[in-house]
């Protein structure tokens, strides 16, 4: 059976967290539009970060495993 590649996994980790409504990790993007709401999500800290590697390498582990 062929491992689950590293990039996949954080690929998960980070669909996770977006999901959950964290952002993983800052990113800077583009000024926003004067009056437009800054959308605000948490940022994880390393805690938070491997518990979602945690997660995502459980999932696809199991998703492999069904397959």
């Amino acid at each position: 059976m062929a491992e689950i590649s590293e990039a996949t996994i954080l690929r998960q980790a980070k669909e996770l967290a977006q999901q959950a409504g964290n952002e993983r990790e800052y990113e800077f993007r583009q000024p926003l539009a004067l009056g437009s709401k800054i959308p605000l999500k948490p940022i994880l800290d390393e805690a938070g970060r491997q518990t979602y590697l945690a997660r995502a390498r459980e999932q696809l582990t199991q998703e492999k495993g069904d397959a």
